[in-house]
C-alpha cells in the first residue's frame, strides 16, 4: 500500500494525549495542534469542562512528553476568553517550557 502524499494535520483538544495509542497514531502526522487554554485545574474545568477523569496536570504532562516524541511540527492553540484573560503570563510560562514550533 502506498503512503499518502498529502501532508496530514491533526487538531486535538489534548484530553486523550496521555494515551500511548493516541500518541502513536499522532506520530505519523506532519503537524499536530494541541489545545491549551488554562494554566490550572480550576481554569481548565471552567473553560474546557472536561470529564471528571481528565485532569489538567495529566494533560499538560502529556503535551510536554509528546513534544519530545513528535517528528512533525507541534503547535499550541490557545483560546482567550473572559475566564482566562488574566492568565496570559502563566500560560506563556507553560508555553516556554513546552517549546512548540508554533503558538
Amino acid at each position: 500500500m502506498e503512503a499518502r502524499k498529502e501532508r496530514i494535520a491533526v487538531l486535538t483538544n489534548s484530553s486523550l494525549l496521555a494515551k500511548k495509542d493516541v500518541q502513536k497514531n499522532l506520530m505519523s502526522a506532519d503537524f499536530v495542534v494541541v489545545k491549551l487554554d488554562a494554566p490550572s485545574q480550576i481554569i481548565f474545568e471552567k473553560i474546557n469542562r472536561p470529564l471528571a477523569t481528565i485532569e489538567f496536570n495529566a494533560v499538560l504532562q502529556a503535551i510536554k512528553d509528546f513534544r519530545h516524541m513528535v517528528k512533525g511540527k507541534l503547535a499550541l492553540q490557545i483560546m482567550f476568553i473572559e475566564d482566562n484573560r488574566g492568565c496570559a503570563s502563566k500560560i506563556a510560562q507553560i508555553v516556554k517550557k513546552i517549546n512548540p514550533d508554533e503558538v
